[in-house]
Parts: C-alpha cells; structure tokens; sequence
C-alpha cells in the first residue's frame, strides 16, 4: 500500500496509504526485525476487508488486538516455542470460502488440502502431523546525549529489535563495543548486515536481567569513551 522510503525508520500516515478496492484482504507484519519498526496499534482497513498480521516476532510480547483481524499467523521460533513451528489463528467465517473455479461443475478447492483452513479446522488441527526491556535500553540511548542513536520514529520503534549505532554510525567503536560484550557474555548484538550497527533482539528468552547487564555494559562503555 506504500512504496517505503529510505532510511527505514517509520510507518507512514495511513491516510497516505494507496487502498485497493478490489483487494480480498489488508497484510502487514506487525513487527519489522531489521530496522526495529513495530506497529503498536493495528493499521485501520479501509474497505473494511479482513486483516492479515504476521506476528511472529513479536508473538505473546503484548496484549494483541485480535479482534480487528481475519487471520494472525506467526513463526514460534522467536517467542512461543521452537524452530519449524508455525501458530496460525483464523476468524471463523473466513473458513472454506475460496473456490478455485466459476462454474459448479468445475469447483474444486483451490487451496492444497495441506494448507487448507478447512481441512485444519475438520481434523483438529491434526491434518499434517515487551516495553520493560525495551524501555531499559531506549531510554539509556535518549538519555546519552547522541552517544547512542536509535533513527527509527518513537512512536514506532520495536519492543523485540531495538537497533541504533554509536556516535552516529563509528564502526570502529562499535566494534570495540561488539568485543567488549562479548568478553562479558554478550552475543549476538551486530545489526543486520544489511543496516550495520547494534541490534539487542529482546525476546521472550532474553530476561530483564539479561537486558539490564546490556544497559550496564552501554553506560561503562560511554563512561570510558568519555574519560
């Protein structure tokens, strides 16, 4: 519905929005990892067709709205549970409505029977056998006086992937900041390496512990830059 701009590091006003009015259904991911750009309220459908969220990343880190949407599907690998899983939730009435042909004589599902909502629902499911801690680093990186800078528009800056640079983007230093974290046990911080930087990906598995020793290492870190 919008071509993005780059940088990344916003939703546009849905009033800008191009709406198709032929379209079936309304898609968004509801959590961006590689920036860090989450919709925190679900977007508004226009003609009033259903919502379809990927939530994968952000899967039981909120209260969710889900009310407003058709179908909420996510990933368990980051959130719920392991690898290879997929959790995927569906309003009733949208059930076993697609035909692949016009004429009855032709009808056929045009969904394969392993993907069917249908079938899912009729076999049980069995056809085929948070703000703490992301409030803890963004507001070390507001509070740091452009030490630490985060790109991404407030109101839409990700509670899971909190991305920002050191010193404007000082890759040298944030190398030195990458080892010294790992010296501490910290792993797994580089930013995409299709954006660079510092990414802390705060999932259900990382504690708010875990996210406060992170903090401390930022504030050490800023500390002897300074001296």
């Amino acid at each position: 519905v919008f071509n993005p701009t780059k940088p990344f590091v916003t939703i546009p006003d849905q009033s800008k929005w191009d709406h198709d009015k032929e379209a079936a259904y309304l898609y968004y991911c509801a959590n961006e990892t590689v920036h860090g750009i989450e919709f925190h309220t679900p977007p508004f459908s226009v003609h009033r067709v259903p919502l379809v969220a990927d939530i994968s990343s952000n899967f039981l880190s909120r209260p969710f709205d889900f009310k407003h949407h058709g179908v909420v599907f996510g990933g368990t690998q980051k959130n719920l549970g392991a690898a290879g899983l997929t959790v995927v939730m569906v309003r009733k009435d949208l059930i076993g409505k697609v035909w692949g042909f016009s004429h009855p004589e032709d009808a056929q599902p045009a969904t394969p029977a392993i993907l069917s909502y249908q079938d899912m629902v009729e076999h049980n499911s069995l056809y085929n056998t948070p703000a703490k801690k992301a409030e803890t680093i963004y507001n070390l990186i507001d509070e740091s006086n452009g030490f630490y800078t985060c790109a991404v528009d407030k109101q839409c800056r990700s509670y899971m992937n909190v991305c920002y640079r050191i010193k404007g983007g000082d890759e040298k230093l944030e190398a030195e900041f990458l080892k010294g974290a790992q010296a501490r046990g910290m792993i797994s911080l580089k930013g995409h390496r299709s954006v660079g930087g510092i990414r802390a990906s705060l999932y259900n598995a990382v504690s708010l512990q875990e996210t406060e020793q992170l903090a401390d290492w930022m504030r050490e870190f800023m500390k002897n830059q300074a001296a």
